[in-house]
């Protein structure tokens, strides 16, 4: 149960995330990493449950992998337009 609501919290910063950056504020980029890391750190936590990796296959898993890698490098881009921003140069406010 407790996963559950991790995830919709998860669901719920990456909307905050989606709404700060369409209004260009640096919060953004925080509320973006905070749901990033509730959802790999979930991800990782069901990887160690057998029943879960047993029951995907390898192929399944390494694609997993590669959308938080993927997500990771968004994330890692809008933290950088973010510390632009604040130290004058263009970017989000």
């Amino acid at each position: 149960m407790w996963e559950i609501s991790l995830l919709l919290a998860a669901a719920m910063l990456y909307l905050l995330a989606a709404v700060l950056l369409l209004r260009r504020h640096f919060y953004a980029a925080r509320a973006f990493m905070l749901a990033l890391g509730i959802c790999g750190t979930l991800w990782l936590y069901e990887l160690s449950k057998p029943v879960y990796f047993e029951a995907f296959s390898l192929r399944d898993h390494l694609h997993d992998a590669l959308l938080y890698v993927f997500t990771g490098v968004v994330a890692w881009t809008v933290w950088m337009s973010a510390r632009a921003a604040r130290s004058g140069t263009t970017g989000l406010q």
